[in-house]
């Protein structure tokens, strides 16, 4: 959880890396290591009480030292496999079991890890830095080159700043591309010429090679099944092992490891794993909005807790907007996304009464189960024709019948209507890479050409543009899942995560991310990803063994009725204080103008449409302000939106 610092090139004052580690001090309030042996200097902090291992961790001949954030979830399996040619007493980290992996293996030596983690290593007989980043991307690392060609290296961006060689200067490009989708897809980033190590890929740097970037692990390779696995039976089971060896490895055998909840199947198989590895209850933390809310034909999140004898704690969600300056200082770049402020507020508050947490994010991209998704993949099996038809029968169809197919919850007004038939429109004509560009886009052609001003104009849809068809994956499914490997899963998806929990001290873990169980549902039949009828169809069977009767299929069309009909949290929040004071100070005529990349008519629409409910301009409004919020604070350098 502490995260790791460091750079290779020429030295700095000792203040430089002093700084650099310190930026990520909320992750781990512990002792401070340094290696510094020019050109080679790294640093991370480890908790006042954590035995075993320094920071960094040395071999016997102090030739080899390691920085290490993150858990090596098989390290039991690691020190057994070791101790057959090493004596490991004494030796009680993770980091030590990477300083004897590299021993053993060189930079193979991650074919060996199973868990989330991030490292750096320094070999000083061979003049030679090895960095590396789990295989699912679960522990985020950001480096950038500069023109010196010193290499710097962070697990948060925040912490690369403060090396004097990385000028803080945002890339419009980037702001197209979080206009587009509502995060900054990876490898670049917000802030010019910072990048991310990509999941599974690896750094090899000498003052010689300079710098080197590969992949040692690729989903491609696992995409056919195991032969041995013949009947659905067969693949039911060893999905069941699977998962539930990934939720006990990361629960360690630690009774005060919570869990975050809900009413889904993919959180009423965390919870149920989980159960069975502790003596006591479990603790589960759902948001308030949530609890009484049904999905996948399961009861409450309180009902499921109470069945397995945990305890809820309800943590309201919309009592967080005062938050959401932090929310963007812990992500290093926005997410325009409610539920990741939902998420901090949730880990705040289990902070205090656990060791860790498990979630289950993530677990949608195992099944594509995300609404959006399911529709595509749905479409995928209809006539051109049907669309074709509904496009010219636009006066004659319910909008909130179209609204409800692609999961639209809130008041559709005439933007969100024509988006609508933009998204049919797609369906008729268009590949799947570009039907799914459409659906997903926040900010489109019709809504950036009013609002682009300035040097922006050059940007526009410069990142929708450059996507490309998915090659070499078999079925829309398969595709969907490779379209979300490159930046989706990674950048909105599992580092926003990493540094919520990280930002509130909490160490977190995702078991739907554990690559051995990811590696065996790449290559299940898609009749066990969907059916018609039965989405989940392996988590369902989980469910259905570990607790008996507890699904229940609702009808979906009564609830998704009763889900439009609701207010959104969305518009509840940006209607009220403290968020509309946000828009009134960051979204001003004033500032716009000064900013000098949208123009304020623009702007100002968006405001003024935003207050009639309309979903497509209530999260154009919220990508924004997160969007400016992220300007003042990292650009601007304006002190008194955040504290501490």
């Amino acid at each position: 959880m502490s995260g790791i610092v460091g750079y290779l090139g020429k030295a700095q004052e000792d203040v430089v890396l002093q700084s650099m580690l310190r930026k990520m001090a909320q992750r781990s309030p512990g002792r401070e290591g340094y290696h510094s042996h020019e050109p080679f200097f790294m640093a991370q902090r480890v908790p006042e009480n954590a035995g075993g291992d320094g920071a960094p961790f040395y071999n016997e001949s102090r030739q080899i030292a390691v920085v290490f954030s993150g858990q090596l979830c098989n390290a039991a399996e690691i020190r057994a496999k070791l101790e057959k040619k090493a004596d490991l007493r004494g030796e009680g980290g993770d980091a030590a079991l990477v300083l004897r992996l590299y021993e053993q293996f060189g930079v193979n030596c991650t074919s060996h890890m199973r868990g989330a983690f991030v490292f750096a290593l320094h070999d000083v007989e061979r003049n030679l830095a090895f960095i590396a980043r789990d295989h699912m991307g679960a522990k985020p690392l950001y480096y950038t080159t500069a023109t010196s060609g010193t290499f710097i290296f962070a697990t948060e961006i925040k912490a690369l700043l403060e090396h004097p060689a990385v000028e803080t200067v945002p890339d419009l490009l980037g702001v197209d591309a979080y206009l587009s989708l509502g995060y900054m897809p990876g490898p670049d980033s917000l802030f010019k010429g910072v990048h991310e190590l990509k999941p599974g890929h690896r750094v090899t740097w000498n003052p010689g090679l300079h710098v080197m970037i590969e992949p040692y692990w690729s989903w491609e390779s696992f995409t056919t099944h195991d032969p041995a696995l013949k009947t659905d039976a067969d693949f039911q089971e060893r999905f069941n092992t699977l998962f539930d060896e990934a939720v006990a490895l990361r629960q360690a055998g630690n009774s005060r490891i919570g869990a975050f909840g809900r009413s889904s199947l993919e959180a009423a198989a965390l919870m149920s794993s989980m159960a069975q590895n502790i003596s006591g209850p479990l603790n589960v933390y759902a948001p308030l909005e949530e609890t009484a809310a049904v999905t996948d034909g399961l009861p409450p999140v309180s009902d499921i807790a109470k069945r397995l004898g945990g305890h809820l704690e309800e943590v309201d969600g919309a009592a967080g907007g005062e938050q959401l300056p932090q929310l963007v200082w812990a992500l290093d770049e926005p997410v325009a996304d409610l539920g990741v402020l939902t998420r901090h507020l949730l880990a705040r508050a289990a902070a205090p009464d656990v060791d860790g947490i498990l979630s289950f994010t993530g677990a949608d991209a195992l099944f594509v189960s995300y609404p959006a998704q399911e529709m595509l993949l749905y479409t995928t099996q209809l006539r051109r024709s049907r669309f074709t038809m509904l496009s010219k029968m636009r006066g004659m169809v319910p909008v909130n019948t179209i609204a409800r197919i692609f999961g639209y919850n809130g008041t559709i007004g005439p933007r969100t209507r024509q988006k609508l038939f933009d998204v049919l429109d797609s369906l008729r004509r268009d590949p799947l890479h570009t039907q799914f560009s459409t659906l997903f886009s926040l900010f489109d052609w019709r809504d950036k050409q009013p609002l682009y001003k300035g040097e922006m104009v050059g940007m526009m849809n410069t990142f929708v543009d450059m996507q490309r068809p998915v090659e070499g994956w078999d079925g829309p499914a398969m595709q969907l899942m490779a379209m979300q490997r490159d930046h989706w899963l990674p950048d909105a998806v599992l580092a926003p995560f990493d540094k919520l929990t990280g930002f509130n001290g909490l160490p977190g873990q995702l078991p739907f991310m554990d690559h051995a169980l990811f590696e065996f549902m790449l290559g299940i039949p898609d009749r066990l990803r969907r059916t018609a009828g039965r989405r989940k169809s392996l988590l369902r069977g989980y469910v259905d063994k570990a607790l008996p009767g507890i699904v229940n299929p609702l009808p979906v069309k009564q609830v998704r009725r009763e889900q439009l009909r609701r207010k959104s949290q969305l518009e509840t929040m940006l209607s009220v204080n403290p968020l509309r004071e946000m828009v009134e100070a960051c979204l001003s005529e004033s500032s716009v103008r000064r900013r000098g990349l949208f123009h304020w008519s623009a702007v100002r629409n968006i405001i003024d449409q935003s207050r009639s409910g309309e979903i497509i301009y209530l999260r154009q409004l919220f990508t924004l302000l997160t969007l400016e919020l992220w300007f003042r604070i990292y650009v601007d350098h304006e002190r008194g939106w955040i504290s501490g």
